[in-house]
Parts: C-alpha cells; structure tokens; sequence
C-alpha cells in the first residue's frame, strides 16, 4: 500500500497592509466634513491607492486628490476648531446672562419679600379696623336699644300717669260726689287701685267710704278719701317727675347715639381703607412673588442652556481629539511619504589568490647574487 499524503499545512494568514489600514482611517475625516454623501463616497474610494502610494510616485490624479482631501481635512479642523470657539463664546455669554438673571432673581426676591411685609402689617391693620369697626357697631345697638327700651320706659310711665287721671277724674272725683252708680265705679276704682299697688288698709276702707252720700260720712270716711287723693297725686306727681327726668335721659341718649353712630362711620370707611391698601398690597405681593417665580425659571433656563453648551463644548474637544489622533494623524503620516533608498548591492565573493611560482633562471641568478656575495 503506497502511504497517505501528509497535510498541506494552513496557509498563512497575510497581515493587512498598515498603509491600507491608514488610508480608511484618513478616509473617516471625509465624514467629518460638510461635503456631500456622494462626493464623500467618491474621493473614500479613491484616496486609498492615492494615499498609499509614495508621494513621488504619484502621477498628477493621484496628487490633485490628496491635495482635495487635505484641503478637506484642513476646513474640517478649521470649522471644529470654530465651532468650539463659538461653543465657548456662547458659554461665556451664557454665565454672563447667568451672572445678570441672579442678580434680578436677588432683586425680585427682595423686592416679594418687602411686599410680603408690607401685605403682613396692612393685614394686621385691617383686623384692627375690623375689631375697631365691630366695637363701634355693637356701640350704636346697644345705644340705640337702650333708646328703645328708655322709649318704652317712658310709654309706661306715661300711660300710668294717664291711668291715674282718668281714675281720678271718672271714679274718685263722681264717688266723692255722689253717683248713682256706687258699686260699679267702686269696683272699676278699686282694681286701678289694685294694679298700682296701693296699701291694702285705703283698699279695705274705701268702699265704705265712697258707699256713703257726702253728707253722712265721718272724718274717718273723709280721712280714707283724702289720703286716696293725696296718694294718686304723689303718683301723678311722681310720673310727671319721670318724664320730665327722661326728657333729659332721651337728649343724652340720643346724642349718644349720635356719637356712636359718628364713631361708626369713622371706623367703617377706615376699615373699607384698610381693606382697599390690603387689596393693593397683597396684589403687588403677587405680582412681585410673579417676577420672582419669572425670574428663577430663567436662571433655571440659563443653567439649563448651560449645561447643554458644555455638554457640546466636551463632545466637540473629544470629536477635535479624536479627529486628530484618528484620521488626520493617519493623513498627515502618509500624504508626504516618501519610498525608501534602495538597499545598497552586496558586491560578489573573489576567490582566494594563489601562491606565485618562482621562475628557474630567477632562483639562479638570486643563488649566484648570494655566492658573489
């Protein structure tokens, strides 16, 4: 049996040419720059034989489009860099507004506060008018009820005093007379007498009394009338005393009810006032603690616009970094690439000399140079 093939070994993997590898990396740069997808497509497809081969060696196609991408590569770091200043720029405007919106944000804060102040002490106010002004009209109800129930003292009073009269003048004066009509007028008499009050002694004698014609009552008859008359006259007197008194007592009530009713006045349209400067401060209290509220949302939008700034300013030093570490370093270590000296030849190996014969005719003459010698 004849014996088995050895494997062929695995064939070895060739390494990418670096040169290749930079020139795709050099190529990325075409995608940081404005020019259309198209013409990126185009000049990543034909940078790569351009770039990788030695600048000498370049014919003037192959030159004319390292020198585009470089012009490309170049205006795209131009513009980075720009942009970057002009991300600073704006950063820098943007602390300066910052600096500026916190300095109104103290301002409204402030001014919200001395407004708050102002609303707290006008509201303390109006609660003392308020207090001021219920004291006062409780003053003219209690004034005026007291007028009222002085009024209607008085009306009783009076229409005793006229009672009495009208007891005097139509039972005492016709029993003291003579009237047919004894019983009834005593009767009627007697529960006048009854309602004021007067001593039980007069109001047991006088029906006997008045029972008699004049003529056949006796001192103590005459003496029961009598005391009846001086009493309902003290009675009298004393109501005509009353209302005469209350004619004062009703001038002082009256003009206290006229203070109070002044002192009312006063009080209410010095808390309406008080209300009105409460109303007012309590609304620019709230428009201040408004511009306040207005004026820390925009340093909350400042600080917000900030941060973004930032945010791209950090992206762009990383996008410009890896820019430059990435495709332009890769670019820039090609685009002037020159092709290396050729290595110098090895020149061939001589063979070795060999040794020289010495002629005969020489060796005598040098033998015969000896013996002369």
């Amino acid at each position: 049996m004849g014996s088995k093939a050895a494997p062929k070994p695995p064939a070895k993997k060739q390494k990418a040419d670096p040169a290749l590898k930079q020139c795709a990396e050099a190529a990325k740069g075409l995608r940081e720059s404005d020019l259309p997808q198209d013409t990126i497509r185009m000049l990543s497809e034909m940078l790569s034989p351009a770039l990788a081969t030695y600048k000498e060696q370049r014919h003037p196609f192959q030159a004319r489009i390292v020198a585009m991408v470089g012009d490309t590569l170049a205006a795209t770091e131009v513009g980075m860099k720009e942009s970057g200043e002009e991300t600073s720029k704006f950063i820098a405007d943007g602390e300066e507004a910052k600096v500026s919106r916190l300095a109104e944000l103290v301002k409204a804060l402030e001014e919200a506060t001395a407004k708050q102040e102002a609303t707290e002490q006008e509201k303390r106010a109006l609660a003392t008018s308020a207090k001021a002004y219920k004291a006062a009209k409780e003053a003219v109800e209690d004034a005026r009820e007291s007028m009222k129930a002085h009024a209607q003292k008085l009306k009783g009073v009076s229409e005793n005093k006229d009672q009495l009269r009208v007891a005097d003048s139509a039972y005492v004066k016709p029993l003291m007379e003579g009237v047919e009509d004894k019983v009834a007028h005593i009767e009627a008499l007697c529960e006048v007498l009854k309602e004021f009050g007067f001593d039980v002694s007069i109001l047991v004698a006088l029906p006997n009394a008045f029972a008699k014609a004049p003529s056949e009552r006796g001192s103590f008859d005459l003496m029961v009338i009598t005391n009846l008359n001086e009493e309902i006259g003290k009675r009298i007197a004393s109501f005509e005393a009353t209302l005469r008194e209350a004619d004062a007592d009703a001038a002082k009530a009256q003009a206290a009810i006229a203070e109070a009713e002044t002192a009312f006045k006063v009080a209410q349209e010095k808390q309406l006032a008080s209300a009105d400067l409460f109303t007012e401060c309590r609304g620019a209290q709230d428009t201040a603690e408004a511009q306040a509220e207005e004026s820390r949302a925009a340093v909350k939008e400042v600080d917000k616009q900030l941060a973004q700034l930032i945010r791209e300013q950090a992206k762009g030093e990383k996008r410009l970094g890896a820019f430059h570490a990435g495709p332009l370093a890769a670019f820039l270590g090609l685009r002037d690439q020159e092709a290396p000296p050729p290595e110098p030849e090895e020149a061939p190996e001589e063979p070795p000399a060999a040794e020289e014969e010495v002629p005969a005719e020489d060796g005598a003459e040098d033998a015969a140079m000896e013996v002369a010698a």
